[in-house]
């Protein structure tokens, strides 16, 4: 089991150092250079002038390091047909996991030491937290995800009596966070005997569908990650209702082509991924750059290019047999296409328009321009976009 585990191991990290090349290429490490840099620039300048020991700098440092809790679960590298042909070796499953266990730490470690380390000027000048207090709480920090993952792992079984639960751990690690930062050493002693006990605790009748299932998910979390930037093979496109964006999707005076289209929009990660990227990228730039009316043309840009990305839209049904069976119009589809798009670029040009309010500390000047980005998006939406999404389902024909 062991060498199973091995195998697995090795291949995941080849596959992960591939994808992560593609997403931290030059240009995206450069950018999150210049991200880190101001923000590192900021925060040495403005930690100067920062009041002491005020109340709420606990429970602010203890909620960045709960934050810091949800990255990384447990990794197991479960696949579906494990449950057919591991089944007999449930009681061999200890050895498999061992080393999954340390393979998960990886993540989280990087990640709690890169916050705890930005986050010791702020302890140790602004709290007066003794750096040896502070050494000792990131090695709770550690130990306490460790005691998450052997929870996640005995949740695995049948027999548990844990009843892991990921909102009750991150309210619980939350308080035990807020009491380490007073008394490091006190919850150094909890997570000890913790840890203790949930060792102790024998295991018996491995769950594997709920094993595998966990594990598709969190595979499913990385490939969407990785799909923002690149093309993931074998990726499963998980289609799923957002019901909290329900309040975008217009009841009024809808066709069956403008209730699919909205729909694909929100519910698939692909172009609903999309667009959250480049509302994101373009707010980054105008945060970044500080020049309201360079970011007016580099806004311009990417309001171009996600109507440019979301074109193929328009022919995303044609190879569905159900959509050509049913008694939808397909004349008006590049109308109602067009209508459903304008509805989410404007609401995109909104967002940043908003981001370059804030940026500019809301100068007069630059309404001027946003007014300007205004009218140039009202152009790319009635002139350009009708003109292409006809070619674009003219070319699909052909």
């Amino acid at each position: 089991m062991q060498k199973i585990a091995n195998k697995r191991l090795n291949s995941n990290a080849r596959k992960q150092i591939h994808y992560l090349a593609l997403v931290f290429n030059d240009f995206f490490v450069l950018a999150l250079l210049l991200i880190f840099g101001a923000l590192m620039f900021w925060y040495a300048k403005s930690i100067q002038t920062w009041p002491r020991n005020l109340w709420y700098y606990s429970p602010l440092l203890a909620l960045v390091f709960s934050i810091s809790f949800g990255f990384g679960s447990l990794v197991t590298l479960f696949e579906y047909a494990d449950k057919q042909f591991l089944l007999s070796l449930d009681d061999q499953l200890e050895f498999y996991l061992k080393p999954m266990l340390k393979y998960s730490m990886v993540l989280p470690t990087i990640i709690l030491l890169l916050v705890g380390g930005i986050a010791f000027p702020f302890a140790f000048l602004r709290m007066a937290i003794h750096p040896i207090n502070y050494l000792i709480l990131l090695v709770d920090m550690l130990l306490l995800k460790h005691v998450q993952h052997l929870l996640q792992e005995h949740s695995l079984y049948f027999n548990d009596k844990l009843h892991y639960n990921t909102i009750a751990f991150t309210v619980i690690g939350y308080f035990l966070i807020l009491l380490g930062i007073y008394q490091p050493l006190v919850l150094l002693a909890i997570i000890v005997v913790a840890m203790v006990y949930i060792i102790r605790q024998p295991l018996q009748g491995f769950n594997w569908n709920k094993a595998i299932s966990q594990e598709s998910q969190r595979k499913d979390r990385i490939d969407n990650f990785y799909s923002m930037f690149t093309d993931v093979q074998d990726k499963k496109i998980t289609i799923s209702r957002r019901k909290y964006l329900d309040f975008l999707i217009s009841r009024k005076k809808q066709t069956a082509n403008m209730f699919l289209f909205q729909r694909i929009l929100l519910r698939d990660p692909e172009y609903s991924n999309l667009l959250l990227r480049m509302i994101v990228f373009a707010l980054l730039l105008i945060f970044i750059i500080q020049d309201y009316k360079l970011n007016t043309f580099l806004a311009a840009i990417v309001i171009f290019l996600t109507i440019y990305q979301l074109l193929p839209v328009a022919n995303i049904y044609e190879r569905n047999m159900m959509y050509h069976v049913q008694p939808i119009s397909r004349s008006s589809r590049a109308v109602d296409l067009a209508k459903v798009l304008q509805k989410f670029i404007l609401l995109q040009w909104l967002l940043i328009s908003i981001g370059l309010v804030i940026a500019s500390a809301g100068n007069l000047q630059s309404l001027l321009y946003i007014l300007g980005l205004f009218v140039l998006t009202l152009i790319l939406l009635y002139v350009y976009l009708p003109v292409k999404i006809g070619q674009t389902i003219n070319k699909f024909k052909r």
